[in-house]
């Protein structure tokens, strides 16, 4: 690790941060009792105002590349490319999208290569813009207290709307 972090950091500055590779941002040595441990911290690169649904690990492979028993039980499991294809993930991104995380991909996969550095991964976190719809609907439902008030605005729910089949009328105040 230490022999390409001087490099790594030219790519990270000449790219200016717009990267799909792990952002490093501290590497300590713990010893302990001459045994030398390494940690590396590194950035998140999910974002932190959007649940992850699902993710999953992709290398390009179909070999071995199925998650265990044991990853599909856990309560965010990573799937690996065989589920991506058995699933039949789709991932839809615009035109712009596409061109900018194929641009960052060459790049970093240039650097790599430039590195002799083969193994690799792309994470990919998934978030499921109607299941994130229905579980906010499903939390506010559950939060109504008996009156059918929200405790956000503390005003009644409307129960249904009027028998025209139009929203009630608001009368002007007197």
């Amino acid at each position: 690790m230490h022999n390409i972090l001087s490099e790594y950091h030219q790519h990270i500055v000449k790219c200016h941060g717009s990267t799909l590779l792990p952002q490093f941002l501290a590497m300590y040595r713990v010893s302990v009792e001459n045994e030398d441990t390494y940690l590396l911290v590194m950035r998140n690169m999910f974002s932190h105002r959007l649940v992850v649904h699902r993710k999953y690990d992709l290398k390009g492979s179909l070999v071995s590349r199925e998650a265990s028993d044991k990853e599909k039980v856990k309560e965010l499991p990573t799937f690996k490319d065989m589920d991506f294809r058995n699933n039949m993930q789709k991932v839809y991104v615009t035109e712009e999208e596409r061109e900018k995380v194929l641009e960052k991909l060459n790049r970093d996969v240039e650097f790599l290569v430039k590195l002799k550095i083969m193994d690799y991964s792309l994470l990919l976190g998934i978030h499921d813009m109607g299941r994130a719809e229905r579980e906010e609907e499903e939390t506010e439902e559950a939060s109504m207290d008996e009156e059918g008030r929200s405790p956000r605005t503390a005003w009644p729910r409307p129960r249904s709307w009027a028998p025209t089949g139009r929203p009630p009328r608001a009368s002007p105040a007197t």
